[in-house]
């Protein structure tokens, strides 16, 4: 299993819709995303609003975005390799 830091942006729109959207830049530890976070926050800014300032929802129409935060997200991958060691075990089980 690979462990990995992904920066996320949680988005409040209004009407309480709530959305993420995670950046495609991997981190290895907490640490590095913050620091990522903390001296490319003009730039992280801008995207996300160039790309989000907006929301068209299918209740409510385009509806604005009212606040966001990021923050740094563990996620856990589970490689092509351990699925098939994972069957095999499962069979061998049986």
């Amino acid at each position: 299993m690979k462990v990995i830091v992904v920066l996320t942006a949680m988005l409040w729109y209004e009407g309480s819709i709530i959305e993420t959207d995670t950046y495609t830049k991997d981190f290895l530890t907490h640490e590095e995303c913050q620091n990522f976070t903390w001296f490319n926050k003009v730039e992280l800014v801008d995207g996300l609003l160039a790309k989000h300032r907006f929301y068209d929802d299918k209740v409510f129409g385009l509806v604005n975005l009212k606040s966001f935060d990021f923050f740094c997200e563990t996620k856990y991958i589970i490689e092509d390799e351990e699925v098939e060691e994972t069957k095999d075990k499962i069979i061998l089980e049986l």
